[in-house]
């Protein structure tokens, strides 16, 4: 490998190292207040966040076809909650919510979607942690989604996710190993 190779190598993988995230970029006027944040309520060393979102839709074709357009409204209630450590070492995650879509006529469309989910990091060093996620989700799939097969009703399906990741924080390099596993499962 010549020197200017190596050299040419070595700038690219700077700029990958340090690259500027423009997601995370948010002017001022856009950014939350902290004194307007759920806090969550507090129970020892936990922080238990509960949420209610109720809000009602209207859908002028729910079967997604060309001819014999359908019309409904569909009223729908996502509750959540979120419970996690404070701790300075240490943290552990879990949580749950839901989304419940009732319509008015058309009531073969209902469906209830759900999630859990508990996470947990384990501080081995100051920069060194082991995490690990588990995350398990019934949900469906519209009429119309790119994965819908012209059914006669919604898809069903079951989502579990398992992550194990390790990092190790070395001045600004950075070691991170993860592995992740999957598993659906279509009604």
């Amino acid at each position: 490998m010549s020197v200017c190779a190596a050299f040419c190598a070595l700038l690219l993988w700077c700029n990958a190292s340090f690259a500027f995230d423009l997601n995370a970029v948010m002017s001022v006027k856009n950014q939350p207040h902290e004194y307007f944040q759920a806090q969550g309520g507090r129970f020892r060393s936990l922080i238990i966040t509960p949420a209610l979102a109720v809000s009602v839709l209207y859908d002028d074709n729910i079967y997604r076809q060309r001819d014999h357009k359908k019309a409904d409204l569909i009223n729908v209630v996502t509750p959540q909650i979120d419970i996690h450590t404070d701790w300075s070492l240490h943290e552990i995650s879990a949580g749950a919510s839901a989304n419940i879509g009732r319509f008015n006529r058309y009531e073969k469309e209902n469906y209830d979607d759900y999630a859990g989910y508990i996470s947990g990091r384990y501080d081995i060093d100051y920069g060194t942690y082991l995490a690990l996620n588990l995350r398990s989700e019934y949900r469906h799939d519209d009429r119309g989604d790119l994965d819908d097969v012209n059914s006669d009703a919604p898809i069903e399906y079951n989502l579990s996710t398992a992550d194990i990741s390790f990092t190790r924080e070395l001045g600004i390099l950075k070691l991170y190993l993860y592995s992740t596993a999957q598993t659906y499962d279509f009604k």
